[in-house]
């Protein structure tokens, strides 16, 4: 698939086409934290189109660019900012108050870029919440190297003479989540006097869900996370991933096979994972495989939910102009943003909704997979079969 990427920057005629089908706004005042001149990055090859296409059901927003040095590195990562369209600093809302919950969206590895992720954001920001997009370093239009680029590393870990390269490192999405997070409350941020410091939230796909697995652990910062595909005991995956963890979950995250970062729950989590089997243990029919990492939040205390979407792949997350199921993807956010509701924003009546008997006009049993256990534990519900929960 060719594409050539938009950088935002629209003219008000074309701006107002784009507003005749979807109530969006890309705006054209990005803000630089650091030199936002271009890299050669992995998510550049090709390069992708920015936004993609935009659904009714997200409702209005608005958004703009920005770039901001890494939290680890300083590299300069690249990322997007979305809003409520009707949103003015510090006005009280009915729902949410003076300050809004802001949640942090991370990409899959390989081609994934923050642009295929925007749909969540889109319609985040379009229901009252404040969300960024970013790409981890060396990914997409984030550079390449920190700064300093190189230097000497100290004898106790060689491996930090170019902190940061080569790309695609696990430590590297879970930076680029923290990144975000620094974003939302820093003066380069446009929305930062309408963000509620102390109600942030984090998502993710693939890596990027193993990314913010971890980052509930070290970054105290973050109060809930959605995992897409799918939340992780390990750093590393575990036997509810795609890879299946093991060896194969740790090269595709950088880390050198035989490694292990296990993970402790601290915050609510919301797994989402597709009906295929981990590639590590293709003939595995353990019908709660796919709750490897549920069974560790539950068991910690921690409020969790693992929803298995009938006939869904692991690129079903990933939205592009092609292959995209707007029908999948509303399925998607309607828990995303049910989860964020109730553990963020406080509302326990979105428990209604993570239960509910119907989704998005569909029978919820129709919904979860028949060959994997969904799951809820949260607010006194312990249910280890959600398809016989519902109501």
């Amino acid at each position: 698939m060719t594409m050539t990427r938009s950088r935002l920057i629209l003219a008000a005629s074309a701006a107002s086409a784009a507003l005749a089908a979807v109530p969006g706004i890309a705006t054209a005042d990005a803000t630089h934290a650091c030199d936002p001149s271009p890299s050669v990055a992995a998510g550049q090859i090709p390069t992708y189109d920015d936004p993609y296409q935009a659904y009714s059901w997200e409702g209005q927003w608005r958004s703009a660019t920005f770039t901001f040095p890494s939290h680890r590195t300083g590299a300069c990562l690249a990322g997007t900012v979305f809003a409520p369209l009707d949103l003015s600093a510090g006005s009280p809302d009915a729902r949410f108050g003076a300050l809004r919950p802001a949640v942090v969206i991370g990409p899959g590895s390989g081609p994934g870029v923050e642009a295929m992720y925007q749909w969540s954001a889109r319609d985040l920001a379009g229901h009252g919440y404040i969300a960024v997009t970013i790409d981890p370093q060396g990914v997409g239009h984030s550079r390449t190297f920190g700064n300093p680029a190189c230097q000497v590393p100290p004898p106790s870990d060689p491996t930090q003479a170019c902190p940061g390269v080569p790309f695609q490192q696990a430590t590297n999405y879970v930076d680029a989540i923290q990144t975000g997070l620094d974003y939302l409350t820093s003066a380069y941020d446009p929305f930062a006097g309408s963000v509620d410091p102390n109600e942030l939230g984090a998502a993710g796909h693939s890596l990027s869900a193993r990314a913010v697995s971890y980052a509930q652990m070290v970054d105290h910062r973050i109060k809930a996370i959605v995992a897409w595909d799918n939340l992780a005991s390990d750093l590393t995956g575990d036997a509810g991933s795609p890879s299946g963890g093991g060896v194969a979950g740790q090269l595709i995250g950088g880390e050198v096979p035989g490694s292990s970062d296990p993970i402790t729950p601290t915050v609510p989590a919301l797994g989402e994972a597709s009906d295929g089997r981990g590639a590590d243990e293709p003939t595995n029919t353990d019908p709660d495989l796919k709750k490897t990492a549920y069974e560790v939040w539950r068991h910690a205390g921690v409020p969790s939910m693992e929803v298995v979407f009938r006939g869904s792949t692991h690129s079903d997350w990933a939205q592009n102009n092609t292959t995209t199921s707007d029908t999948m993807l509303h399925n998607f956010e309607y828990y995303t943003r049910a989860w964020f509701d109730r553990f963020l924003l406080g509302d326990t009546t979105a428990d209604q909704r993570l239960l509910a008997a119907t989704v998005n006009g569909q029978p919820a049993s129709s919904i979860f997979s028949t060959n994997w256990r969904s799951a809820a534990f949260l607010d006194g519900i312990d249910c280890e079969n959600l398809v016989a929960c519902v109501k």
